[in-house]
Parts: C-alpha cells; structure tokens; sequence
C-alpha cells in the first residue's frame, strides 16, 4: 500500500511545474517517503548496492539545496548497518555497499562509530588484503568499493592503495558488462579520479580511459529518442534508468572538464527523454515485467520500485539543472587561500591534516559545501598553499583570505606583509575580487589584515557584535534588505554571529548592515573588486541544514552571494 501512495505521489509531483520545485527535488522527496522503514535493508526488502546509488544521490540534493533532511536520511540508512561500537549488519566481508557513505557520515559529524566501520570495509575489500578482493565483485559492488576506498585513502593519506585503485578503475572499465552496468565505469571513475594523486602520467592515463569509455558509449545512443537500447536485455523501466546515469555521466564529466562540451548534447537528449515518459500517459504498460502474481506492471512502478534506479534520475536531475546556474561562473577560478590560514590538527590515526575553512573539511569547520555552491554555478576551486606573491600564477578570478592566523592557531602563522599587499593590490587592479573574511576579537590576525584592508579604505573594528549564547539562534539574526543585488530580490533572514564589525571609508561602502553596524563591505579598485566581512560565515555548520532552524536562509543567501561575486570578476582561468 505504502508503494502504490509513493507513486501516485510522484507521479502527480512530476506533473507539477518545475519552477516550483526541481525534478531532483521532487523525487528524492517521494524516496524518502518510499524508503522510510528504518528495517528495509535489515529485513532484505531493500538491497544495500542499490540502495548505495540513492544515497550517492541523495548526498547530491544535500549539496544542491542545503536542506538537511537529506543527509539525514543517508545517516538513518546507514544506521540500518552500522552498530554502536562500529561493527556491521547484514553485508558480508568485502562488500563495500553504502561504505561510502558510512566514511560520508563519519567526516560529517566525526562519530568513531562510523570511522570503525569504515575502517572494516576497508581491510576486507581493498585490493590485495581479504578474501573477497575487489575484482570478484559484482559490477555494481565493485564500483561502490572504488569510489569508498579511493575516498577513504584520501581521507586517511593512505597513498600506498592508490595504484591498486587504479588498476581497479582501469579492470572495470575494461570488463563486459551487462546492459545495465554500462554507467558503471564512468560513475566510478567521475566519484574517484580527483581524490587519487600521485604520478601525473597515472592520472592521465585514467582520463584518456575514460574519455574513451564515454566515446564508445555514445556512439550506442539512438540519436533519434535520446535513449540507450537495451536490445530487450532489460525492461523499459532499466532503460530509463541506464540513460539517465550515462546523461549524468556526460553531464558530469564535461562540467569537470573531462569530456568535450559536445557531448552535454548527448546527456541533454537522453535527459529529455527521460522526462517524456514521466509526463506522458500514465497508463503506459511495460509488457516485459512481470509482477509475482504474473501479471504486467507498469513501467513507472518497475522503475520506482528500485532505489538505483531512482538514484540513477535523481543523479542526472541534479546534474542538469545545474546547467542553468553553471553560466555564472563559466571559465572563472575560485581561489582559498592555505597559507595566512593554514591551521593543522592530528586525526584519530595520528596524522597531521588540515583544518578550519577549508575546501576538503566536511564537518562543521569546513567549506566543503560552499565550495559545491561554486561549481555548481560553473566555477573551478582550487587552493593556495603559498604567499600572495604567487597568486599571479593562479589564474584566478577570485581570491578568498579567511581567518588569517594568530600565534596562538598557529606555531609559525605566515602574516599579510606589505610585499603581499603590493601583490594583491595588483591583481585586484587588474580586475580579480578579493574576499577578506575576518573574525571576532581574539579568534583572528588584525594586525596585517588590517593593513591590507586599508588600502581598499576598511577596517575591521576587531569588536564582537551579535552574540550568541548557545542555541539561541535568534540573537544571530542579520536581515538582507528586499531587492539587494549581493542576496537576491526578497529580504532574508541570516544567522551572523559573533563577527566583527566594520568602519569604512571612501570608495568603500556598506551592502549588508544591522542597524548602524556595518556587517559587509564593497570597494572598487582599479578593475576590481574587494568584498568584506568580519566573520568566516559561510562554513558548513551554517549552510548545510544540520543545525539551524528553517527559517534561517543562509543557504540560498549563499548562493545569491556567489553568483554576485563570480559576475564581478573579469578575470578568467583563461587569461
């Protein structure tokens, strides 16, 4: 009963105009509904490896919305396996179905329990170490076991795994695959090739597979319908869900700079075809599945009634609406700076890792999701671990400082000198945005960040303005004004705590206040731009939906934030 009401349900939710609510929205909302028995899995009614495709997707809406709801669902799932002292449930030794996500969830909120789990999965399915090495895996199994441990050697710098890994990628890639696995090589090459480092040539040579895979993949479309045929090897409804993860797969690969832009032609075909068949009669029938009672079911239940499936649409939905943000940020770079801030603490192995605003940081100090708020407007990320003085070698259209180091972060902080200011001067003059993210008093350098804030004509008050006790989250609030042009034309309510305020002179001027306390600034100089604001902000504590109340709008502040900055820069990666 409970199916039959979740497909009516998204059904009718399809039918609703997209500018209400996108398609990716819409059916993750509908599988969560679906998926809801906390003992799915458990009982055997749900299958962990496709079950791991929803969550891969599901982890994507998270990043596209900011909504919460969404990486708790992926944390009630993968509660199902994981118990309270990390042991697991239900898979057997070498499966890595969901681990992803178990390592996922650990980075998240830092919960031991999920780290010893992953840390499992990891001695039983990498390559080499186990009885159920990598290459006796199921298509699906096996691709989920590469992107988990490419991920965990990342995370761990366990960089003698990695050219195992690889060889992994490159057997998938060359296996036979069945109808449906045909996504598979490109999904896991697209969720791994960033994370493994190590030899250029290596890495490369992984591209040039890749591209290869994606070239002979194509030439299997019908250029006619947009879909990929399955030859009667598989139902319509696995039709769908085939093309639409070789659509996110072109769609990805070209937005990551793999693939040549032709082939978003391919992925936006596929994609509407896709959509057709949803839109179209709901009495269609799908004469090749059979239900247990013997007879037909239709196509959209066949589809819907597996959760790879679903993930599969909601993969390609993600990737191509992002199509119509992407335009913001095309062709520029988004440059953080590692070095004025470059905080460093040991993790649960020992090691020393970076931390505290930072691209790769999932958990609450991190600026993991808004580095996915830039690239989903088109923008590449990219770090510097060196002074100012190379920022000219970046290419980059826009330079973030945050939090520049005191002694007491760090024991040798690297401080803002004047030779630096000359640098950055420089560059914003010949049109680069520079974003100076303070801090309040005693939790920033002012000194030299102060001397280079001057020259744009601000000054960080180095004061403590909206304090916060606790999780009285109202003392926090900082109104946007309705029609701004940095936050979008209705007025918004955001959480600011604890920042510095800000005194101003010419040509620097208020854009965000509270009151008669400045909040954040915009100077021009020269052909360029300086944006400023006494606080980190923007970290993933504030933005991902995990802690604030619903009222709060910082999410989608941050992205109208984003685009603002990214359409001020005239600078390009490619010149």
């Amino acid at each position: 009963m409970r199916k039959i009401a979740w497909i009516f349900c998204l059904l009718s939710s399809l039918h609703v105009s997209a500018q209400r609510k996108n398609y990716s929205i819409q059916m993750a909302d509908a599988a969560v509904s679906t998926w809801i028995d906390s003992t799915s899995i458990l009982s055997g009614k749900t299958d962990p490896s496709k079950m791991g495709i929803l969550l891969f997707a599901m982890e994507a809406v998270w990043n596209a919305t900011g909504n919460g709801q969404y990486f708790n669902y992926i944390n009630k799932s993968v509660d199902q396996l994981v118990q309270s002292d990390g042991s697991i449930k239900k898979l057997q030794p070498g499966d890595a179905s969901m681990a992803a996500q178990m390592l996922m969830v650990y980075e998240v909120t830092k919960k031991d329990r999920y780290r010893k789990a992953a840390e499992l999965v990891v001695r039983q399915s990498l390559p080499g170490k186990g009885d159920a090495g990598l290459p006796t895996q199921t298509a699906l199994r096996l691709a989920q076991s590469i992107i988990f441990n490419v991920a965990y050697s990342q995370l761990f710098q366990s960089d003698s795994s990695f050219s195992a890994l690889s060889a992994s990628v490159i057997s998938l890639t060359g296996r036979t695959l069945v109808y449906e696995e045909l996504p598979l090589p490109g999904f896991a090459f697209l969720s791994s090739i960033d994370k493994i480092p190590g030899d250029p040539l290596r890495k490369q040579e992984l591209v040039h597979l890749f591209q290869a895979y994606a070239k002979k993949t194509r030439a299997l479309q019908d250029t006619s319908s947009g879909k990929w045929p399955s030859g009667g090897k598989t139902d319509a409804a696995g039709e769908y869900a085939t093309t639409a993860l070789i659509a996110y797969t072109f769609a990805k690969g070209v937005r990551m700079g793999y693939l040549e832009e032709d082939y978003l032609a391919s992925a936006s075909k596929a994609y509407a075809f896709i959509l057709k068949q949803f839109r179209g009669a709901k009495g269609a029938k799908d004469r090749g599945a059979a239900d247990k009672s013997g007879g037909t079911e239709t196509i959209r239940e066949s589809f819907m009634g597996d959760p790879s499936r679903v993930g599969s649409f909601i993969l390609a939905a993600t990737e191509m609406e992002m199509l119509e943000t992407a335009t913001a940020g095309k062709g520029k770079k988004v440059v953080l700076d590692y070095y004025y801030n470059n905080e460093w603490q040991k993790d649960v192995t020992g090691k020393d890792v970076r931390w505290h605003y930072t691209w790769e940081d999932r958990s609450n100090s991190g600026y993991h999701m808004l580095g996915h708020v830039f690239m989903s407007n088109g923008a590449k990320i990219s770090r510097l671990e060196t002074s100012a003085a190379d920022l000219a070698k970046q290419k980059a259209s826009l330079y973030i400082i945050v939090d520049p180091d005191t002694e007491k972060e760090t024991a040798k902080p690297h401080f803002i000198e004047q030779a630096d200011i000359t640098h950055i001067k420089k560059w914003v003059g010949d049109g680069g945005v520079l974003l100076l993210l303070g801090n309040d008093k005693g939790n920033a350098e002012f000194t030299h960040l102060n001397e280079l804030a001057a020259s744009f004509g601000i000054h960080f008050n180095e004061d403590k303005q909206n304090t916060v006790i606790d999780d009285m989250f109202e003392q926090g609030v900082v109104m946007s004004p309705a029609g701004s042009a940095v936050f979008g034309t209705q007025a918004k309510k955001l959480f600011i705590k604890e920042f510095s305020s800000l005194a101003l002179q010419s040509p620097a001027e208020a854009v965000l206040t509270k009151g008669d306390i400045k909040v954040m600034a915009l100077s021009k100089y020269g052909n360029g731009w300086v944006v400023a604001l006494g606080d980190p902000w923007i970290y993933n504590e504030y933005i991902d939906g995990r802690k604030l109340t619903t009222d709060f709008q910082n999410y989608p502040a941050t992205v109208e934030w984003v685009k603002w900055m990214l359409s001020l820069s005239k600078k390009t990666s490619l010149r």
